[in-house]
């Protein structure tokens, strides 16, 4: 399936204006509020769905080390979850 250019446009966009949050949100929040990019949030109970793709993630201070680089983060750990999106 081939995208249009249009539609490239704006996904890039979209991911600039998530870039630029996630920029603010570093610099504006304690240093304990770890800001994570392109995080799948799992939720306690599985409904079968596969989880939509968060733009950006405050995890908790509590949220284990180990697994914050994982691609899927526990709805538990965090704090908020944001999504850009661009109309076009």
């Amino acid at each position: 399936m081939r995208l249009s250019a249009t539609t490239g446009r704006v996904q890039e966009s979209g991911m600039q204006v998530a870039a630029a949050w996630a920029t603010f949100l570093e610099s504006w929040l304690p240093p304990q509020y770890e800001v994570v990019k392109n995080k799948h949030i799992v939720g306690e109970i599985d409904n079968g769905e596969p989880p939509e793709e968060t733009d950006i993630v405050v995890l908790r201070p509590s949220y284990p080390r180990l697994l914050r680089s994982k691609s899927h983060i526990l709805v538990g750990g965090c704090r908020r979850g944001v999504l850009s999106e661009i109309n076009a």
